[in-house]
């Protein structure tokens, strides 16, 4: 049966909650359990003590009423009457302490007829010494002392045996209050060991096989992007399969939508190229008079002819161009180039222009040799540049630095135009994306372009503005040989 990740989820929580509470009740049942074991054992040593204790008060009344028939004198009158009075509140201590116990009922019985029977003697006794003189009583005490020795040890007798069943009782509890104690800590231990252990098993249980479908995820997103086969779906139909069943089917949308700028791409490249190639040529044709002499007016319109379809060439073959860079079709023929010496041969082509709005460049740095392909990052710094004179004020000047850092040649064109807001910074480089709001003759992918070509190379490209204070466009081309 396959679960949702909620489900997972919930049994993740659940679980260890339920080994909690288990837990607990056992837990509780082991507490109650020694409490009861604990209130037993110290029942049992008060029993034994009393018992003890009941024998003690017995010779206690023994040697006070012997004591009294020799000297007759209130002191030891006092004790014979404590040690009697004693007897029976023992043995109402000990039925207090065994009226739970209905096993023991015949022993308490018989524990309380002796003490009765103990106390009748010693009253008895009492009495005759008190009606007798004293002189007179020594021979018959002598005589019914065997009767007092009697009934002392016939109760004497049913203490210890209730001593010994009490004691017999102990052996059987738990050896120690310590020793419970360890028992309930190891309890303890073992429990919360096996809560965690178990709640451990099902985390990891779950989490590896939520992880491993995720990776699946991960792995076709990976692949996706290589235009490459994807994995086996996931089974199953929880969260998971859910959203691998919506990438597969986004997969296969863009795959068709690809296919579609493709075709489109070879539409651009067979049916406008061709044509706008045909009419530049006628365009220029007739310029040269072959068709005859045209006017002043019809050679301006021929000259904006010609210009429109020069921009729509630069256009689709730009198109075509970023197409190949980003299906990874272009080829790169990367030779060790000087990039000082490249800037200058840029600077060059683009002098011109920067003449007509009197703009200076200047190029300060190291003569960093980089491995690249010289065309494609000339194309690169042409474009940067253009960029520069277009936005950059009458009379400005434009720096280009370079420096080695390390493994990388970095290279900074810094113009003094008026900025680029905030806002544009993430989407400069974007196709159809025009970096200061664009104008009359700009495509919006000459820095889609440059972008696609810096990281052909395995580079990086970035730009730093602010509103009115100029921008900084930036290049990072590793400078080590990709072959070796």
């Amino acid at each position: 049966m396959k679960l949702s990740v909620a489900q997972k989820g919930l049994i993740m929580a659940a679980v260890p909650l339920l080994l909690g509470l288990i837990y607990l009740a056992v837990l509780s049942a082991l507490l109650e359990n020694a409490q009861v074991v604990a209130e037993r054992e110290y029942r049992s040593r008060a029993i034994v003590a009393e018992a003890n204790q009941a024998q003690r008060d017995l010779f206690d009344a023994g040697s006070a009423i012997i004591a009294w028939n020799y000297m007759r004198n209130d002191a030891l009158l006092k004790r014979l009457d404590d040690s009697i009075a004693v007897i029976p509140e023992r043995a109402a201590k000990l039925k207090a302490l065994l009226k739970d116990d209905p096993t023991r009922i015949e022993r308490l019985k018989s524990v309380e007829t002796q003490a009765q029977s103990v106390v009748s003697v010693l009253n008895w006794h009492k009495k005759r010494i008190e009606e007798t003189p004293q002189d007179v009583y020594h021979f018959e005490f002598g005589k019914f002392r065997s009767q007092i020795e009697g009934s002392f040890k016939t109760y004497v007798d049913e203490l210890h045996r209730l001593t010994i069943e009490e004691r017999q009782i102990q052996e059987r509890l738990p050896t120690s209050e310590e020793a419970r104690k360890q028992e309930f800590r190891l309890y303890i231990l073992a429990g919360a060991l096996l809560n965690l252990l178990l709640s451990l098993g099902v985390v990891v249980y779950f989490s590896r096989d939520i992880a491993a479908r995720l990776n699946i995820l991960s792995r076709n997103a990976e692949l996706f992007v290589e235009h490459k086969p994807l994995l086996p779906p996931i089974e199953g139909n929880d969260e998971v399969a859910e959203l691998d069943a919506a990438f597969r089917k986004m997969a296969d949308d863009v795959s068709k939508a690809e296919e579609m700028k493709q075709a489109f791409v070879a539409m651009v490249s067979h049916e406008l190229r061709s044509p706008l190639s045909a009419i530049q040529g006628a365009i220029e044709l007739v310029e040269r008079g072959l068709y005859g002499e045209i006017s002043d007016k019809g050679k301006k319109r021929l000259s904006h002819a010609q210009i429109e379809c020069d921009r729509l060439l630069s256009l689709v073959n730009e198109l075509l161009d970023i197409e190949k860079m980003e299906a990874g079709m272009m080829e790169l023929n990367r030779a060790a180039t000087d990039l000082a010496e490249l800037a200058l041969q840029s600077i060059a082509v683009v002098k011109t222009l920067a003449d007509a709005n009197s703009i200076k460049i200047e190029v300060f740095g190291d003569h960093a040799v980089a491995f690249i392909d010289k065309e494609r990052i000339m194309q690169v710094f042409i474009n940067l540049l253009s960029n520069a004179i277009k936005y950059s004020p009458h009379g400005a000047t434009i720096t280009v630095s370079i420096a080695m850092k390390k493994d990388s040649a970095h290279i900074k064109i810094e113009d003094q135009g008026k900025g680029i807001p905030r806002h544009m910074l993430d989407s400069v480089f974007d196709r159809f994306q025009q970096a200061h709001g664009g104008g009359a003759g700009t495509s919006g992918l000459g820095l889609a372009i440059c972008k696609a070509i810096v990281e052909a190379h395995d580079g990086e490209i970035g730009v730093v503005s602010e509103v009115g204070s100029g921008s900084i466009f930036w290049l990072h081309l590793p400078t080590s040989n990709p072959a070796i």
